[in-house]
C-alpha cells in the first residue's frame, strides 16, 4: 500500500517534468502517468471547447484512438456505449477548475468492478486539482519561456504539499510567495516588501494576522469585506494596487507602503450540502497579502500566479483541517467508548460536535416510541449561559411524529438535510423566532440503530450564516459517522448491559424459586433452623436483585437511589458456598466444573467466623469477582480454576483472597481496573459482556462498609483481596 510519501514523491516528480518537457508533450505524457500513479486501467484528460461540450485533450495508450472522436455533451446513450466499447467498468471523476472556472475534467477507469473508497477518492481530488493547476501552468507559454518562473512555482508547490501541518504550509506559501514575485530583473526587491497571512475567524468574522515575514507593528485585525484584505476575500478576487494614495479601502498600517497585492486563499467548487442535495459552493479560508515601498511593484502575472499558489494552498489547508477534524473526532470515539452513563455518553457527543466542528448550536433530539414524540433532551448554544433559556427551549421542542416539523421529517424520511429556507413550513416559527435560528445555517440528521434501523433521534448542529454560506460536504459526512459510531456504541452498551442483565438476575432468581419450591414443599417436616436458613436466602437473592437494578439506575440516570444498610450476622463459609450454587448455571453453560472452585483448604475455624455488616452488599463483592473470574477464564476448561482463602496475619482485618489463573491483567491496566466504566481491550476482543461498573461498584461498597477492595497480582494467577474490618466479625459460638 502507497504511504503518504510515496504520494507526494510521485507528485513531485510530475511537477518536475513540467519544467524540462514542452508543454504539448507534458500534456501528451500526463494521462500515462496518472494511470501509473493512481494504479488505474486507462486515463481521460477533457478539456472545455468554445462551445462548452468537452473534448478528449490527451489519453493514456490503453485508450483507443476513435474514443477521441466522442464529446461530453449531454448524450448519455453515446457515453456510455463509449465506455461499454473500451470494456470499462467503474470510473472516478473530477472536474479540472482553476480560477473559478472549470477548464477540463479528469477520469480514470478500471476494467473490473472497483468500489472506491473514501480515502481513494479524496486523493484523487488532491491529483485533479494539482492536475488543474498543472494544466493551466501548461497552456501559459510565457511562462515556459521563463524557466526560472516555472521552476520555482512548481518547488514551491512540491514544498507546500510535502508540509505535514497547516502552518508548514503556510510559511511555504509566505516565502515562496515573496520569492515569486521578486524573481525577475524588473521585480521589487525582496527587502522592500512585507508579506502576511491571515485566517478568516468564522465567528468574529475577523481575519487574524498568523506569519508576517517582518516584524512589524501589528495591527488591528480587518473583517471580512473590510480594507483591501478583507475585500479580496468576500469578493474572491486578486486585488491590485499600483499606488495606494489612490485607494480609499486601504487602511494604513505600515507607513512606507506604496503598492499592494491581496490575494484570497479559499476552495473553488467544494462540495456542499443544501436541502438534501449536495452541489458546489465555495470555502473561504484567509488572504496572502504582500506590501511594497515601491509604487506598481505588482503586475498582471503575478496576479496568477499568486492566485494560482493561493488556491493550491487552499486545497491543502482545506485537506489538513479535514484531517485534524477526523483524527480529534477520532479521539472522541475512543473516549464515549469507554463511558458507561447515557447521559455522560450524550454530554460528550455534544462537547465533540461543538468543539471539533466549531458549531454554534448543537441539539440532540430521542424519540419516545411510545408517546409517539420526538423531543429536544440535550442542547448547548455557543455564548448563551443561561439554563433558564436551555429549559424552555427543551420544553418548546417538542412534537409528534405525525407532525410537520422538521424533526419529525428527519425521522420519518431518514435523510440529513440542510435547509436553506429560513421560511421552510417545516420549521416551528415560534421556536425559530424566539431562539434566533434565523440567523443559523442548519444540518438535520437521523441517528439510525444500526441493529433495527429505526431512527432512535436526531441530531442538529448549526453555524451563524454571518460569515459562512454552507455547510461543507466533507464535515457533514464525518458528522455523520461520527453519529453512527455513537448510536452504535449507545445500542451495544444498551444490548451488551440487557444481556448483562439477563444473565445476571436469572441466578437470584433461580434462587428465590428453588427456596421458595423447596419451602413450599416441605415446609412442615423442616426443622426452624433449616427455614430461617431458607428464608434468609431468599432475601439475600432478593437484595442481589435490587443492587442488580441499582446498577441499572446508575447507567441510566447516573446515580444510585441509596438504601438503607442491612446489617446481619453470618458466616463466610455461607457467603461462598451460596454465590457458587447461585453461578453454577453461567459456570456450567461456559463449559467449566463447579469441582474446580476450591475453597477446602480454608481453616475450618476461620471459614466459620461470623461477620456483622450488610451481607447482601458482601455477596454481591463475592458475585462481581467470582463472575469476572468465570468471565475472563481462559477457553480450556482444564485451565479453570478458582482458588477461594481468608488471611488472618492482618490485626484488624480478615483477608478474603480470590484467585484465578484465567487470561490476566496487564500491567497497563492496573491503575485504570476500579475505574468506573473501564473495560480492558481483551474484554472488546473477547465480546465479554459487562458495563464495566462491577470493580468500581465493588470497591465503593467495601470503602463504604470499612473495609477495602484491592488487586494483589496481575496474572498466574490473578489476585484480588478483600478487605473485612475484624470489628464487625467474631467467632462463632459452639452449641451447649
Amino acid at each position: 500500500m502507497r504511504t503518504a510519501q510515496d504520494v507526494i514523491k510521485q507528485i513531485s516528480g510530475l511537477s518536475q517534468k513540467l519544467t524540462k518537457v514542452p508543454p504539448e508533450q507534458f500534456i501528451r505524457d500526463l494521462p500515462d502517468e496518472l494511470c501509473t500513479i493512481l494504479e488505474a486501467d486507462a486515463c481521460v484528460l477533457w478539456q472545455k471547447d468554445e462551445d462548452n461540450f468537452f473534448t478528449v485533450l490527451a489519453k493514456s495508450k490503453q485508450v483507443s484512438e476513435d474514443y477521441k472522436l466522442l464529446k461530453l455533451d449531454g448524450n448519455l446513450e453515446q457515453i456510455q456505449k463509449g465506455y461499454q466499447k473500451q470494456g470499462w467498468v467503474s470510473m472516478l471523476s473530477a472536474p479540472l477548475v482553476v480560477g473559478g472556472e472549470m477548464i477540463g475534467i479528469l477520469q480514470i477507469f478500471t476494467s473490473s468492478e472497483h468500489h472506491f473508497s473514501d480515502i481513494e477518492k479524496e486523493a484523487f481530488k488532491l491529483y485533479a486539482n494539482l492536475c488543474a493547476n498543472l494544466v493551466a501552468l501548461s497552456f501559459e507559454k510565457a511562462l515556459y519561456q521563463d524557466k526560472e518562473t516555472l521552476k520555482k512555482l512548481t518547488n514551491i508547490m512540491i514544498a507546500m504539499l510535502s508540509a505535514k501541518e497547516i502552518h508548514e504550509i503556510i510559511n511555504s506559501l509566505l516565502n515562496g510567495a515573496l520569492d515569486l514575485v521578486s524573481l525577475g530583473i524588473n521585480s521589487p526587491k525582496k527587502e522592500s516588501l512585507v508579506g502576511e497571512i491571515s485566517m478568516l475567524d468564522y465567528f468574529t468574522g475577523e481575519l487574524e494576522i498568523i506569519r508576517q515575514s517582518k516584524n512589524i507593528e501589528q495591527h488591528p485585525h480587518l473583517k471580512l469585506g473590510e480594507g483591501l484584505t478583507g475585500r479580496a476575500l468576500k469578493e474572491k478576487r486578486v486585488v491590485r494596487v499600483n499606488n495606494l494614495s489612490d485607494s480609499k479601502d486601504y487602511k494604513q498600517y505600515w507607513q512606507e507602503a506604496h503598492s499592494e497585492i491581496a490575494v484570497p486563499i479559499f476552495v473553488e467548487n467544494i462540495p456542499v450540502r443544501r436541502e438534501d442535495k449536495v452541489t458546489l459552493g465555495s470555502k473561504l479560508i484567509g488572504v496572502l497579502n504582500i506590501e511594497s515601498r515601491e509604487l506598481e511593484a505588482f503586475s498582471e502575472i503575478d496576479e496568477k500566479y499568486l492566485g494560482l499558489l493561493a488556491r493550491y494552498a487552499a486545497i491543502l489547508i482545506d485537506k489538513q483541517q479535514f484531517d485534524h477534524k477526523l483524527s480529534d473526532l477520532r479521539e472522541r470515539e475512543r473516549e464515549i467508548t469507554n463511558l458507561v452513563r447515557h447521559n455522560e455518553i450524550m454530554e460528550k457527543v455534544m462537547d465533540s460536535v461543538f468543539d471539533v466542528l466549531d458549531f454554534h448550536m448543537v441539539n440532540i433530539s430521542l424519540v419516545n416510541f411510545e408517546a409517539k414524540r420526538i423531543k429536544t433532551e440535550f442542547v448547548k448554544i455557543r455564548g448563551e449561559d443561561d439554563l433558564l433559556v436551555i429549559e424552555q427551549f427543551k420544553k418548546a421542542a417538542d412534537h409528534l411524529l405525525e407532525s410537520t416539523d422538521i424533526q419529525a421529517w428527519v425521522v420519518n424520511e431518514k435523510k440529513i438535510v440542510v435547509p436553506q429556507d429560513v421560511n421552510d413550513s417545516r420549521f416551528n416559527t415560534t421556536i425559530r423566532d424566539k431562539f434566533g435560528h434565523k440567523r443559523l445555517i442548519r444540518v438535520f440528521m437521523p441517528m439510525i440503530d444500526p441493529f433495527s434501523s429505526r431512527v432512535i433521534g436526531t441530531l442538529e448542529a448549526g453555524y451563524l450564516k454571518t460569515y459562512r454560506e454552507d455547510i461543507y460536504e466533507r464535515d457533514v459526512q464525518i458528522l455523520e459517522n461520527f453519529v453512527d459510531h455513537v448510536v452504535y456504541t449507545l445500542e451495544r452498551k444498551r444490548s451488551g448491559f440487557l444481556d448483562k442483565i439477563a444473565h445476571e438476575i436469572r441466578s437470584p432468581l433461580v434462587g428465590i424459586r428453588s427456596n421458595a419450591s423447596f419451602l413450599q414443599k416441605r415446609w412442615s417436616e423442616l426443622p426452624d433452623d433449616l427455614i430461617d436458613r431458607k428464608l434468609e436466602d431468599i432475601l439475600t437473592d432478593s437484595a442481589i436483585l435490587l443492587y442488580q437494578f441499582a446498577d441499572l439506575e446508575y447507567i441510566l440516570k447516573g446515580h444510585i437511589t441509596r438504601k438503607a444498610k442491612i446489617e446481619r450476622t453470618f458466616i463466610f463459609r455461607d457467603v461462598i458456598i451460596k454465590t457458587i450454587n447461585q453461578l453454577r448455571p453461567l459456570i456450567v453453560e461456559a463449559g467449566f466444573s463447579t469441582d474446580n472452585i476450591k475453597y477446602e483448604q480454608i481453616d475450618p475455624s476461620l471459614f466459620k467466623v461470623q461477620i456483622q455488616t450488610d451481607k447482601p452488599k458482601i455477596n454481591q463483592v463475592v458475585y462481581n469477582l467470582l463472575i469476572n473470574a468465570i468471565k475472563y477464564a481462559k477457553v480450556d476448561p482444564n485451565q479453570f480454576k478458582i482458588i477461594v482463602d481468608i488471611d488472618n496475619k492482618n490485626r484488624d482485618a480478615y483477608i478474603l483472597k480470590f484467585k484465578d489463573w484465567g487470561i490476566g491483567i496487564k500491567d497497563a491496566d492496573k491503575e485504570n481496573i476500579f475505574r468506573e466504566g473501564f473495560r480492558s481491550s481483551e474484554a472488546i476482543t473477547k465480546n465479554v459482556l459487562g458495563s464495566g461498573l462491577g470493580l468500581a461498584i465493588s470497591k465503593s461498597i467495601m470503602r463504604n462498609l470499612g473495609g477495602d477492595l484491592i488487586l494483589a497480582n496481575l496474572a498466574e494467577p490473578t489476585e484480588f483481596h478483600l478487605i473485612i474490618p475484624k470489628k464487625f466479625s467474631f467467632p462463632i459460638k459452639a452449641k451447649a
